[in-house]
C-alpha cells in the first residue's frame, strides 16, 4: 500500500537536463521579448485604469517575467553563478522597462480614478505569499517533466500576478501616491521572491546537476548553511506581510460589524440610507452615515450608539449627516426635551427585515431607481475625471416614478483634488438631460 502511494506521488518521469534547458531558455529578454513586455504592461496598465480583470489577465498570459524569476531559482539551487547574475540582471532590466512604460501610460492617462483593480494591489499579505510558493512549485514541476503539456508559466503568471503590481507601482509614480508605489512594490517583489524560492527548494529536492566544481562547496555543511541562509532571507522578507495581513483581517471584521449594525439597527420606514463611511484608522474609529428623507431625531441617535458594543464596536465614534447638518454622538446633549421630534417614539430597536422567506424583498421602484442610478454614476466617473465620488440625495428617495419636475434636487460630489471651473454647471447639465429633470444643483459633499 505505501509502495503504491510512494509510486503514484513520485516523480520519476523528471527530466533533470530538459528541466535546465527549458528555464535557461527563458532567462533570454532581447528581440521580441522586450516588445512583448512592454506591450503587456500598457495592456494590463490600460485594464488597471478602466478596472477590467479580463484585459489585465491577457496582459499576463504574453508577459515574459516569469522567465528570469525561475531562472534565477534555478541557478542558486544548482550554484550556478554566472547563470544566477545574468537572470538577475535581465530581471533587474525588464522590472525598470515596465515600471518606466507603466509610470509614462498612467502620466499621460486622462483617468486618475483610484479603481478597485489597483487598489488590491497595495496591501500584500501572507496569502500572497503562499499563492507565490505554490505557484513556483506548480511551474518548476510542469517544466520538469519529460512529457510537457499545456503553458505552465502562462498559468503561474496569471495566479502570481506579476504585472499588476509592477503596474501599479507605475501608477503610484506617476501620481506621486507613495503608499501605492511601496505597496505594490513590495507585492511584487513578494512575488519574485517566492516563486524563485520555490524553484530553489524543488532544484534542491531533485538534486538537479550542480554546476560549481566540488571543490569550492568542501561539504554538505556548507550546503546546508548555502540553503538555510536562503530560507532565512525569505523567511525575514515576509515579516512585513504577516503584520499587514493582522491588519487586513481586523479591518475585513471592522467592515463585517459594521454592515451588520446598519443593516440591523438603521432600517426606517420614510429615511434611506445614502451612504456610509467606516474609518477603523480614525482616533476614535468612525462610522459617518448620510441620511436623506425625515431627519431621525438626536433621542433615536444617541440610542443607536448604546447598541454599538452588541457588534463588538467598542469605541467607535458614530455621526450622522442628514438635513439638519452633522449629529456626532459624541457631542449629544444628555437631556432630551419634550418638545424633540422622534422618527420612532420608542428606542430603535434591532430590526431584521424579512418576509416569508426570510429575505428583504425591495420596493420595485427603489431597486429601478438604484439601478439607473448606479450605472449614470459609472457614467460620470468616466466623463469627470476629477470626481471622487457623488451621493444622490434625495433622488435616492423620491417617490415619483419617472422623477417629479416639481422638486428641486440637490446632488453632492466630492472632487480629487479640487473641481476644475466649469465642472459643476457641465455635471449639473448631464444630469438633468440624463435623469429628465429641470431642477438640480451640485453642491460640494459635506466634511
Amino acid at each position: 500500500m505505501s509502495m503504491g502511494l510512494r509510486e503514484l506521488f513520485s516523480f520519476n518521469d523528471t527530466d533533470h537536463l530538459g528541466t535546465i534547458e527549458g528555464l535557461v531558455a527563458g532567462i533570454e529578454f532581447r528581440g521580441t521579448n522586450i516588445w512583448l513586455l512592454i506591450l503587456a504592461m500598457l495592456i494590463a496598465s490600460l485594464g488597471l485604469n478602466v478596472n477590467s480583470t479580463a484585459v489585465i489577465i491577457g496582459a499576463m498570459l504574453i508577459s515574459p517575467l516569469m522567465g528570469p524569476i525561475a531562472g534565477a531559482g534555478m541557478a542558486l539551487g544548482i550554484y550556478d553563478w554566472s547563470l544566477l547574475k545574468r537572470s538577475l540582471m535581465n530581471l533587474g532590466i525588464m522590472t525598470a522597462l515596465s515600471l518606466g512604460a507603466s509610470t509614462l501610460y498612467f502620466t499621460l492617462s486622462p483617468l486618475t480614478a483610484i479603481t478597485a483593480e489597483l487598489q488590491a494591489r497595495t496591501a500584500p499579505t501572507f496569502f500572497d505569499v503562499l499563492i507565490a510558493l505554490t505557484g513556483g512549485l506548480a511551474l518548476i514541476i510542469s517544466v520538469s517533466r519529460k512529457v510537457k503539456s499545456g503553458n505552465p508559466i502562462a498559468g503561474v503568471a496569471i495566479a502570481t500576478a506579476l504585472m499588476p503590481p509592477l503596474c501599479t507601482a507605475g501608477f503610484g509614480l506617476a501620481t506621486r501616491n507613495w503608499p501605492f508605489f511601496f505597496g505594490a512594490l513590495y507585492l511584487y517583489l513578494i512575488n519574485s521572491v517566492f516563486i524563485g524560492l520555490a524553484v530553489f527548494l524543488f532544484t534542491k529536492y531533485l538534486k538537479l546537476k550542480e554546476v560549481t566544481p566540488q571543490a569550492e562547496i568542501t561539504s554538505k555543511k556548507l550546503k546546508w548553511q548555502h540553503v538555510g541562509l536562503t530560507l532565512l532571507f525569505g523567511i525575514l522578507f515576509v515579516i512585513p506581510s504577516l503584520f499587514i495581513g493582522y491588519d487586513m483581517i481586523q479591518e475585513s471584521s471592522f467592515q463585517t460589524n459594521v454592515s451588520r449594525f446598519i443593516t440591523r439597527t438603521m432600517q426606517f420606514p420614510t429615511t434611506k440610507i445614502l451612504d456610509v463611511q467606516k474609518n477603523r484608522k480614525a482616533n476614535p474609529p468612525e462610522i459617518i452615515v448620510t441620511l436623506g428623507g425625515t431627519p431621525i431625531s438626536q433621542e433615536v441617535i444617541t440610542h443607536l450608539s448604546t447598541l454599538l458594543p452588541e457588534f463588538t464596536l467598542d469605541g467607535v465614534k458614530l455621526s450622522i449627516i442628514q438635513s439638519t447638518g452633522l449629529v456626532s454622538t459624541q457631542s449629544l446633549p444628555v437631556h432630551v426635551t419634550e418638545e424633540t421630534p422622534l422618527i420612532n417614539p420608542s428606542p430603535a430597536p434591532i430590526i431584521e427585515p424579512k418576509d416569508v422567506a426570510g429575505e428583504t424583498i425591495p420596493d420595485e421602484g427603489e431597486t429601478i431607481r438604484k439601478s439607473l442610478l448606479e450605472n449614470i454614476e459609472q457614467e460620470v466617473l468616466v466623463a469627470f475625471p476629477t470626481l471622487d465620488r457623488i451621493l444622490w440625495g434625495d433622488l435616492m428617495v423620491n417617490p415619483q416614478k419617472p422623477f417629479s419636475n416639481s422638486s428641486e434636487f440637490k446632488v453632492y460630489a466630492n472632487w480629487r483634488p479640487r473641481v476644475i471651473p466649469g465642472d459643476k454647471m457641465r455635471l449639473a447639465t448631464f444630469l438633468k438631460l440624463r435623469l429628465g429633470i429641470e431642477k438640480l444643483t451640485i453642491e460640494d459633499m459635506p466634511e
